[in-house]
This record gives structure tokens, sequence and C-alpha cells, in this order.
């Protein structure tokens, strides 16, 4: 599934904690940020960007950096996407307001990094869901020696690819492998229905077991 294809198809937004379970299932741990700071709930397939500082000014063909190609390939991200950028626990500021309001312009249902923004009322103002590490007031440092490429990006022992599908909430960000989504998905609608009634009865009789037996019962054990 490409990058454009999976923009395309509208993926449920289910918490990030029900997709944790079904990929447990399926022995992966897809959780690129636990507990990441920001605000908004976000589902759609990655587009990812790995920014890292280099040594020199050049690259090993002695190109120039160019700190402008994010702005491109910002420009170019499908309506419906996630941009992922992956700093390699860099203490990068990536994400400013500017970004941003591109991001609503072009549709994007949210970003994601491992590093740090700033403009962080302005973004909140925009409605543009983010999760980052961090909040940084001071402009990005060695613009003259970013190298950015695209292609897949690391955060922690979790690999991220183009067309994988990022999940966020208040919980954190998870990614699902894109051969896997539509599984996952399923399932993790019906983790949610299930405990959505778990909930509801147990509030009601104010008892967490007799929640479980009645909904077993009617519905099949809650997962």
């Amino acid at each position: 599934m490409t990058v454009e294809s999976s923009a395309t198809k509208s993926w449920p937004l289910v918490g990030t904690a029900s997709v944790a379970d079904v990929l447990e299932k399926h022995s992966i741990d897809g959780v690129m940020l636990a507990g990441a700071a920001g605000f908004g709930s976000f589902v759609g397939p990655a587009v990812t960007v790995g920014i890292t500082v280099a040594e020199h000014d050049q690259d090993d063909q002695g190109e120039p950096a160019d700190p402008t190609k994010l702005w491109r390939m910002l420009d170019a991200t499908p309506s419906g996407s996630v941009l992922v950028i992956g700093t390699y626990a860099q203490p990068l500021t990536v994400i400013g307001g500017v970004t941003a309001a591109t991001a609503i312009g072009r549709g994007l249902s949210g970003i994601v990094t491992d590093g740090g923004i700033r403009d962080t009322d302005e973004i909140r103002d925009y409605g543009l869901p983010v999760r980052h590490m961090f909040s940084d007031p001071r402009p990005l440092r060695n613009r003259d020696r970013l190298r950015i490429e695209e292609g897949p990006v690391r955060f922690g022992d979790v690999e991220v690819a183009p067309g994988d599908i990022v999940v966020g909430d208040g919980d954190g960000v998870v990614c699902v492998p894109r051969h896997l989504a539509d599984q996952v998905f399923e399932d993790a609608v019906t983790i949610e229905g299930q405990e959505r009634l778990w909930a509801t009865t147990s509030r009601v009789l104010g008892s967490i077991a007799k929640g479980y037996e009645i909904v077993s019962k009617v519905h099949g054990a809650p997962h």
C-alpha cells in the first residue's frame, strides 16, 4: 500500500491503548512515543522525514545542506497524512507556527516528532494535532548543517516506514505496519465497543466484576 493510496482511505480514530492491545497479539510493540506532550487525536498514513545535523556544511558528495527541503516535502504531503519527523533523539526544534499552518492548509491529520516545537500557543490555536517531546522558543540551530532525508525513521526500537498508519492521542503515539492495518483497526474497533459497554455496565452496577460477567455472557469477554 503506497502512501498515496493509504491517504485516500478513512481509518477509524481509535485509542492508542486499543491499537497497542491488538499489536501485542501480533508480538509487535508499535509504541513510538509514550506520554508525549501535545494535543489532539489523529490517525493517518505516515509521511516520514529524518532530520540530523552533520559535522560539516556539505554532505559526502560535497553538496551543501538544504534546510528548505523540509518545506518542499511538506508542500507535497497528501491530505489526511501524518507528518512524522525523526530527529534520532537530537535536541532539535523542528516544528513552528508556519509549519503547522501549512499542515492545516494541506489537510494533514497531525504531526509527530521526537524533537521539539515552538510557537506552541499558535499551533494549539490552529487546532493541529501534534505530539512532541519538548517545547523551546529558541530558533533551530545549525540550519546550514541540517540533513533532511526521506525514508523510514526510528523511534527507539520502532521503525516507521512511509505509509504505515500512525495513531496518536493522550496516551502517546503508535505505529501500525501498513500490511496489518486493516486487521488491526478492525480488531481495535471491536475492543473499544466491548470496553465501552463494560464501562457503562460497571458504572450502572457499581461493580467491575459484575459488569465483566454480564458483557461476557452477551457479547463475549472483553479483551
